[in-house]
């Protein structure tokens, strides 16, 4: 006697195949934006802290060298300047200056080697020192920096900008 055996398959039709393929790309593609998404606040997240660190240190060094000044030199009362020009107590840092060349703050006190007060990461886009000295008062400077931060000497896309202002008076005699 003959027996009749029927075999049924069980697997994936093409379709199937099809349809999973798709939806596994749909969930790697988001899951991959959503990746990219942080990683790209991370790194605007540091830049900002470098940048605001950065803004903090040149804004604390130029507040302790205008409190060793005598008087300041460059710009007269009343004007602007790009650059700052001080009388130290110390003759040998006659003058100090402090002035923007290529994007970096600089510091020159008398002939001894000029030093960057600004990173490396980071360029001013611009500074203004303002001698907002009263007639018959002590020195008063009102200083503006912008900062742009900068990754590897490029701009970033979306340039992030901190804009400082703060107001800096001389000792009393």
């Amino acid at each position: 006697m003959k027996k009749d055996i029927s075999i049924t398959q069980k697997g994936f039709t093409l379709i199937e195949i099809i349809l999973y393929l798709s939806l596994s790309v749909l969930m790697v593609t988001l899951i991959a934006g959503v990746g990219i998404n942080i990683l790209s606040i991370y790194q605007t997240a540091k830049l900002d802290t470098s940048l605001q660190y950065n803004t903090s240190f040149v804004v604390e060094k130029i507040k302790l060298i205008t409190a060793d000044a005598i008087s300041i030199q460059w710009p007269p009362a009343g004007t602007n300047s790009t650059s700052l020009t001080l009388e130290m107590a110390l003759s040998e840092n006659n003058p100090t200056r402090i002035e923007l060349v290529d994007g970096r703050l600089v510091l020159q006190e008398g002939d001894k080697t000029p030093i960057f007060l600004s990173g490396s990461q980071t360029a001013l886009s611009a500074v203004e020192f303002s001698n907002v000295t009263p007639v018959g008062g002590i020195g008063s400077l009102r200083i503006f920096l912008q900062f742009p931060l900068l990754k590897k000497g490029n701009v970033v896309s979306a340039p992030i900008y901190k804009d400082f202002y703060t107001t800096v008076n001389l000792q009393y005699p």
